[in-house]
């Protein structure tokens, strides 16, 4: 009897799923509505195949969880169970310093020691032009240097511990729009980093839990799991004044019906991501720790994934017409909404440019061909190159590249991800004698959207 009931009971459940699931899809605009030319989807046949990738989505959430933590509106306290395992360093750094200019390579742990030595190779045959000294310091968040240096720490120690656990993750929302747009956390955006956890088997945020738990850390679930909120070890209370700020951790899924697209939900928007603009995963720089190494997480390979929630995009009428706008185009501060080229004095921007790991290297190195022919990168391998600029001048370079790599210890090991970032502060690489500067773009002004949304 009892078994029935259960079975009824999820019969019920699923088809309650399905009719919402349909209800909402059909609040959504029809395809009609859509551009051609889609960069994500083809248009043919797109409508039915978004409903099942609703109904699905919506199934995918009912598998969230706490993890064994209790979902409460105050504060789920640290468990203790005997000391923690200490886990590896997911990022590793070497550090030099020219010209006065003190230069910091971040290296995942899937990069092979041949590749770390070509990159220190290249980035030493580049000659480091200083900022002037006249250019200030880029506004950034408003927290005590202890707090800055508290929340760095945390976010390492995440880093590594979902490195530990082989869980891919990266920055989204407000702090992937800083490094996108500012070269790092947005001035206003004081509370907290969003990172996306894919949890590619439905087990990997209870062992995330799990291991974060018994490490002492203050937890917070929401939502039944659809966010989990990590603060500072020093915090003692969720709702306190001192809490802020904190990370965040969402959590995305694979589409079962769809393989190439990851299904999100960060409530209350519910979206899908081609995986395509996730993958490979970029290192990202955040800060300067007190220890000489670098606050970093992960970054999707395109900053793309922000025009997928629609979160960052809205209409207003000008002149008696309709204007798009969003993250793209759009500063708000939580006081005013104001375009972004109007704060130029103000707020620091970065240009960007895509070339050939070969392209970089004839045009800022001074011998390119020993610096390509000293390791295993490919001449062709895609470089990111970033230019911070502020009140006139540059104040910090970067530059960043993500490689399938296959491990040389076992030929059978599914290929990885080798994530290398240069972070050269208060300087810009000088362009080789003969050679022409690449013309970078401020890429995030781009209109053209790399995702459709729903």
């Amino acid at each position: 009897m009892l078994v029935s009931l259960a079975f009824f009971a999820g019969c019920v459940t699923l088809l309650l799923h399905v009719l919402t699931s349909y209800w909402e899809w059909s609040q959504f605009t029809s395809p009609a509505s859509y551009p051609s030319g889609s960069k994500v989807w083809d248009r043919d046949g797109m409508h039915t195949t978004l409903i099942m990738q609703h109904i699905v989505g919506r199934l995918l959430s009912s598998s969230l969880t706490c993890g064994g933590l209790h979902s409460n509106p105050t504060c789920n306290m640290r468990r203790q169970q005997g000391a923690a395992v200490k886990p590896r360093k997911a990022v590793r750094n070497r550090v030099f310093r020219r010209e006065g200019v003190n230069v910091t390579i971040a290296f995942t742990k899937e990069c092979s020691k041949r590749l770390e030595d070509q990159v220190l190779a290249l980035a030493q045959g580049i000659v480091f032009l200083p900022s002037s000294a006249s250019i200030p310091t880029p506004p950034k968040p408003d927290w005590p240097p202890e707090t800055e240096q508290s929340f760095f720490h945390l976010l390492r120690e995440l880093v590594d511990i979902m490195g530990d656990l082989n869980i891919d993750h990266f920055v989204s929302y407000g702090a992937l729009i800083g490094i996108s747009r500012h070269g790092g956390l947005i001035p206003w955006d004081e509370k907290d980093i969003d990172i996306v956890m894919i949890d590619a088997d439905g087990t990997q945020k209870k062992k995330l839990l799990g291991v974060l738990s018994d490490g002492g850390f203050l937890l917070d679930c929401f939502m039944k799991g659809v966010l989990i909120s990590v603060y500072r070890r020093e915090v003692n209370s969720c709702s306190g004044p001192g809490r802020f700020p904190k990370i965040d951790i969402w959590t995305t899924f694979t589409m079962p019906s769809n393989p190439s697209m990851y299904w999100l939900h960060a409530h209350p928007s519910m979206f899908t991501i081609p995986a395509n603009l996730v993958h490979p995963l970029r290192l990202a720089y955040i800060g300067e720790m007190d220890d000489s190494e670098l606050a970093v997480s992960f970054r999707p390979a395109s900053d793309g994934v922000l025009d997928c929630s629609g979160e960052y995009m809205s209409e207003s009428v000008v002149d008696g017409g309709l204007v798009q706008s969003s993250w793209r185009s759009i500063c708000h501060d939580g006081k005013r909404k104001s375009n972004c080229s109007d704060r130029v004095a103000e707020l620091s921007f970065v240009s960007s440019a895509q070339l050939s790991l070969s392209d970089f290297a004839h045009r800022y190195t001074s011998d390119a061909e020993a610096v390509l022919g000293s390791g295993p990168l490919d001449p062709e391998t895609t470089i990111h190159a970033s230019w911070r600029h502020y009140q006139g001048g540059v104040v910090h370079f970067w530059l960043d590249f993500a490689v399938a790599y296959s491990s040389p210890r076992d030929e059978a090991e599914s290929r990885t991800t080798c994530s290398v970032l240069l972070s050269a502060p208060r300087s810009e690489p000088k362009v080789a004698e003969g050679k022409q500067m690449i013309a970078s773009q401020f890429g995030w002004e781009k209109p053209q959207m790399q995702c459709y949304v729903l």
